[in-house]
Parts: C-alpha cells; structure tokens; sequence
C-alpha cells in the first residue's frame, strides 16, 4: 500500500487515486520526462545560437516536437520590419456612428503598432481606448445607451503617455521612453517651464458628429422610458434608470427573464403605452406597462410590475 498525498491509502499498483485524481508516476516514467525536457531545452538552446535554426531531420523522434515549437516561436518574436521614425508625426481622425446612436472615433496614423492612447469625446468627456495595428485606430463606443444622443461638432482629444504604465516595452524602444526629442503641435511638455521636460502626445481636434438615424415614434417612446428615472411613494427616488433596474432584477437566480422584450402601442395625441415581456419563476409571461408622454417626456409606471421595476435602493 502507498499514501496519496490526500491522505487515504491506496494499493502498490495504482495509476490514481479513487478519491482526488491524483495520478501516480513511476520511476522510469519520471526519468524518461526529465530526459525529453533536459534535451528539448540544450537542443532549443542550440537552435537559438544557430542563424540558421535548427536541423530537426537529425533530431531524436521524441525530441522533434519541442525543438519544432521552439524554432517556431522563434519565428514568430522576430519582427519582420523595423519601425522607423517618421519625419513628422500624423494623426487624422474619423467619425463614425453605430446602429444604437454610439460613437466610434477611427483614423490614419505613422505612430508604431501597439501604441496605446486615450480617446476624449465631448462635453462630458467620454473616455474609450485606442490601440495602433498597421497604420490604423480604433476606439471603443463612446455615449453608448445615453438618453440623448450627442450631435453636432464636438471637441475631440487624443492623449498618450509615454512610460510603462501606458505603453509596451516595443513601443518605447521605438519612441524613447517620455519622447522628449519630438517636435510637433501633438506633442505637449508636461512641465512647460523646463527646457527637458518629458512631454505627452496631446492632439485637440473639432469634429462634426455623422446625423442620426430615422427613430421610430414606437423606439422613441422605448427610449424614453428605458431611460426614466422615477420616485416612488415611500421609498424615494430610484437610484438608477428602469433599464438598469430590469438588468438587476434580471440577475442570474432571481428567477426573472426576459421575455418577448419592450413594445409600444400609441395611446393618444404623443402618448404611448410602452411595456416589457417577461417571465416570472413559475408564474410565466408577464407585462410590465409604463405610460409615456414623447413630447414632455413623462413617465408614469400603470401596472405593479411596472412600478417594481421603476425603483432600486442605494446600496
């Protein structure tokens, strides 16, 4: 009998223990282990010293696999073209806008792959990172889910720190850690009244906003009320709107899901009666019903559900 390292005893011949798993390796299999790693790791080496890689036709069977990876991950770490400062620094954003009304901000740049920034949209200053590949950014949605949908020419900023809480190890070795010897109307210093300040990428721009697209009367009374914050009697105002109230109702293992979703019904000169299908643990299909007023905005919870879903607490 042996002990497994869990505890319980277990015969002389066991591949594992019944109780935790735990697979028990001979001697000539650990030493044959040790053999392969020991090998793979002088051969790999080996292959690294060798400009030419190594000769895996002449290598052992078992070893073959680990050299294979070895030479391939070399491949794959070489860069295939050095990245070279330009003579001048580029950075030309665009303006796109999503199915939801969200912004995205896009453009062309000759900063190096992997560079990292920070895109700035707005009065309120939405926030979304954006990262270099091939001469090209992106940034993340910005004024996503917003009751109102920012419009019109907005002011855009582009910043980037230079050290290696922002940026990449291959991204410094390519610019120089706090970039101090770059010129340029993107370049700020941080400390203006020194001659060897480090300095920031900090590029300000004035965009036109792409228009929106045609809403439906029946989506607009939606929006309104999914962006609702009400008060209840008794309990007081709600801490959040009723879509995000509906998402913590909605929490796995509180039994609630959604159903067939929102809808809105006309109910009058600007009135809607919007509501949400959902099942309810055991109850199922029930209907949460807001009444809407497009033009003043006001909204009203109708049925006990509704007014359920209109209040959450501050935790």
């Amino acid at each position: 009998m042996k002990k497994c390292k869990c505890g319980i005893q277990v015969g002389n011949n066991a591949r594992a223990c019944p109780k935790c798993g735990h697979r028990f390796t001979g001697g000539p299999v650990k030493f044959l282990a040790w053999f392969i790693i020991a090998g793979a790791v002088l051969f790999g080496v080996k292959a690294m010293m060798n400009q030419d890689g190594p000769d895996i036709a002449n290598t052992p069977k078992a070893l073959a696999p680990a050299i294979s990876a070895v030479a391939s991950s070399r491949a794959e770490t070489t860069p295939t073209k050095s990245y070279v400062i330009p003579p001048e620094f580029s950075l030309v954003p665009t303006v796109q806008r999503g199915a939801q009304g969200e912004i995205y901000i896009s453009g062309a740049t000759n900063f190096p792959n992997g560079m990292k920034m920070w895109v700035i949209l707005g009065p309120k200053k939405a926030q979304q990172d954006a990262f270099v590949l091939n001469g090209e950014f992106r940034s993340g949605p910005l004024y996503q889910g917003v009751p109102t949908p920012v419009t019109g020419s907005q002011p855009l900023e582009i910043v980037a720190y230079f050290n290696g809480a922002w940026q990449s190890k291959d991204v410094l070795a390519a610019l120089g850690e706090g970039v101090r010897n770059f010129n340029g109307k993107l370049f700020k210093q941080t400390d203006p009244d020194v001659i060897d300040s480090d300095k920031i990428l900090d590029a300000k721009f004035t965009v036109s906003l792409p228009p929106l697209a045609p809403v439906s009367a029946e989506a607009n009374a939606i929006n309104i009320v999914k962006h609702a914050i009400l008060t209840v009697p008794d309990q007081g105002r709600s801490v959040t709107d009723i879509e995000e109230n509906l998402k913590l109702f909605m929490t796995p293992g509180t039994g609630v899901i959604a159903g067939k979703g929102w809808s809105a019904t006309a109910a009058g000169a600007n009135v809607y009666n919007v509501s949400f299908d959902y099942n309810d643990d055991g109850r199922g299909e029930r209907q949460a019903i807001w009444s809407v007023n497009t033009a003043t905005k006001q909204v009203k919870y109708v049925n006990e559900a509704a007014k359920l879903f209109s209040w959450t607490p501050s935790y």
